[in-house]
């Protein structure tokens, strides 16, 4: 690409390299000068303009920021028409957002003058929700330089960015009751779960009440499995001390081991407890209740099904390492969906 300043009558053909505003008009950068555009600035007072001329083999700001974006993009995403030299890229399912980091930082250290921006790793997507942008700086990059970009970036079977689309599960509810507790409270815990589960694809299936008791949450557990829930969250109407308080001991009674339990905000809010075979073939953490078991629960909540691969078993679930060695780890969702990291347990 070449840069060059030269009278007005001569940028036919190149392209604006800064915005330039005359008489009512605005010519934005970017924009190729006609021979009516040379015109109307020369009417307006203009003597020379600082235009872009590309050379052999050069590619256009707004196709290299397109052919970038599609090399970049994976399953679970679409790439918006280009404008400007910037392309964005916009989630089409819900999901997880799934960056492979080196691939898009080699591309972007390559100084090819297109820059990729994206989400991070492990990031919340939506329909729609803008995850990535490519945007070419310079208006016209070397083709053969972007070329062998494109195929680095491009390189793996696996896109660089992709957005794994949560698997959509049948959820099943304990919620214990105590002297006193109002029923209101339970509805509430209900609605927000059920919004919560539809709002990533799922169904919240049944819902077993039972005494804060941990026979009777063993029980309640057992029958909401049995009406083929994929997992099966326990609302405990009294904060969990320990391992061994009623809903832990109720789990285990079911049939997980307390070792492998886990809450996801704080230490005495959810357990979650999943006794369905086919969560354990999903692609998510789990981690096996016992040898010849059907019966498994999710790590740490930070991960969503199908979205990690390999699974990989958790040896510190619960445990203070969890809070501070875990890949994933605890975290919370704002509300504006992104996820803070949770500090490490005193």
């Amino acid at each position: 690409m070449i840069l060059e300043r030269v009278p007005v009558g001569e940028a036919v053909g190149g392209i604006v390299v800064h915005t330039l505003r005359f008489g009512q008009r605005v010519l934005r950068k970017g924009s190729h000068v006609t021979a009516e555009i040379a015109e109307a600035l020369r009417a307006a007072g203009v003597a020379e303009v600082t235009v872009a001329r590309l050379e052999p083999g050069d590619v256009e700001e707004n196709e290299a920021a397109e052919a970038a974006a599609h090399a970049l993009a994976g399953d679970g995403i679409v790439v918006e028409p280009p404008h400007a030299g910037r392309c964005n890229l916009r989630a089409t399912v819900p999901g997880m957002v799934v960056v492979d980091a080196a691939r898009v930082d080699g591309f972007n250290r390559a100084g090819l003058g297109v820059l990729i921006s994206t989400l991070a790793d492990g990031g919340t997507a939506e329909p729609r929700r803008l995850i990535a942008t490519v945007k070419t700086i310079p208006h016209a990059v070397p083709g053969a330089a972007l070329e062998a970009g494109l195929d680095d970036l491009g390189r793996d079977a696996d896109a660089a960015l992709r957005v794994a689309a949560y698997v959509p599960l049948r959820i099943g509810l304990v919620q214990t009751i105590t002297p006193g507790i109002k029923p209101e409270l339970l509805a509430k815990g209900t609605q927000n779960l059920s919004a919560r589960v539809e709002s990533y694809g799922g169904t919240l299936v049944h819902e077993e009440r039972c005494g804060h008791d941990p026979v009777a949450v063993a029980e309640a557990a057992a029958a909401t499995i049995g009406h083929d829930a994929d997992a099966v969250f326990v609302l405990g109407a009294a904060s969990t001390a320990d391992r061994h308080d009623v809903v832990p001991e109720g789990i285990e009674r079911a049939g997980a081991p307390s070792s492998a339990m886990a809450c996801r905000w704080t230490q005495a809010t959810c357990w979650w407890w999943a006794g369905s075979p086919r969560l354990a073939s999903l692609g998510c953490r789990v981690v096996p209740a016992r040898p010849g078991s059907t019966a498994s629960i999710w790590c740490c909540g930070g991960c969503s099904p199908a979205s990690i691969s390999p699974p990989t078993r958790c040896t510190a679930w619960g445990s203070a390492a969890c809070w501070t060695s875990c890949p994933i780890g605890p975290t919370r969702e704002r509300p504006d969906g992104s996820k803070q990291k949770l500090p490490a347990k005193s």
